[in-house]
């Protein structure tokens, strides 16, 4: 019987959810078990010329957001040649961290990165180049075409992709596959943070605080210490290994289902329980000043789904195009 394949291809992306798929080595052991590994330039010595001369994919894992022309052309051509197209990693899924650039026009990009003074000077005169693919606005990969399974994480930890990888075999051996599919709960990652605290209800932030402003106790909420954490919007899954490190949720596995715009509602939660106890003080001096100890808002807020937000979609309804949802 002639095993199902498996192409595994890159857009924009780092190269960290390569290293995390290759080390599961359950999840490695049980792909080259049950798929032909047909492409994967990490790990097989092939061409993009052998990607595309298959006739049929069964299943195509992309990692990566997509930037160039060419990542949206290779995204489009997966999905019409792919039974199960695969969103994997936070950049690919959500956007991820270069998709903090969305809101910047490329050629803005461009311009920064070769006239910064921390570019060194190659003299004067125009240098040839070779014809690169063109850059567009950065999207995730569900704003370009139709995914099937969603792997979210930066990069997806072991558990989440020996997960994968079941959910996987179990829907290529019935056929069915209703999606998107995210591997990853559907609860906050407060519900079964170590530090929840014993009444989530009673929360309350006594004030904003940057991470390195004062020692933080190792088994206490980060929000009661007044430390930015997005576990109460943020799905589970990752088996809280920030929080593990004494550090605060950033939001790698994406936004809880039903939420549109993370930060809007992320703020809205947290001046609320800031306001509990200090309402009057508040009502003199405004929430404004409350917001202002809220250094870098876009990369604590949207740190990896700016793409999906408001603000996003506001750009590409001005005339920037794309295909926001």
């Amino acid at each position: 019987m002639t095993r199902p394949n498996i192409v595994i291809v890159h857009g924009a992306i780092c190269g960290g959810c390569d290293v995390a798929l290759a080390n599961s080595v359950e999840a490695i052991s049980k792909f080259l078990e049950n798929f032909e590994l047909a492409y994967w330039s990490v790990a097989v010595d092939s061409r993009l010329s052998d990607l595309k001369s298959l006739n049929r994919i069964d299943v195509a894992v992309f990692m990566g957001g997509v930037r160039t022309s060419e990542d949206e052309e290779m995204a489009k051509w997966l999905r019409e040649k792919s039974r199960i197209l695969v969103a994997f990693g936070s950049c690919s899924a959500y956007g991820g961290i270069p998709g903090l650039a969305a809101l910047i026009p490329p050629s803005e990009l461009v311009n920064s990165v070769k006239s910064t003074i921390t570019t060194s000077s190659q003299g004067e005169g125009v240098i040839e180049l070779s014809k690169l693919p063109e850059l567009g606005t950065y999207r995730a990969l569900p704003h370009v075409v139709d995914v099937n399974i969603v792997v979210p994480g930066c990069p997806p930890p072991i558990n989440v992709v020996n997960e994968f990888v079941d959910v996987l075999l179990k829907h290529i051996s019935s056929g069915k596959l209703e999606g998107p599919l995210v591997v990853a709960g559907t609860k906050a990652q407060c519900e079964n943070c170590p530090r929840k605290p014993r009444d989530l209800s009673k929360l309350q932030i006594p004030d904003i605080k940057r991470i390195y402003e004062s020692r933080i106790e190792e088994n206490k909420c980060f929000l009661e210490q007044g430390i930015l954490c997005l576990g109460p919007i943020t799905r589970e899954g990752c088996e809280h290994s920030c929080i593990n490190a004494n550090m605060p949720c950033t939001g790698c596995f994406g936004p809880l289902p039903g939420f549109e715009d993370v930060g809007l509602r992320y703020i809205a939660g947290i001046l609320a329980l800031v306001a509990i106890e200090r309402e009057k003080e508040l009502l003199e001096q405004g929430l404004a000043k409350i917001l202002d100890k809220l250094v870098d808002r876009l990369g604590v807020l949207y740190r990896y789904t700016l793409p999906w937000s408001r603000l996003y979609k506001l750009r590409l309804s001005l005339g920037s195009g794309g295909r926001a949802r």
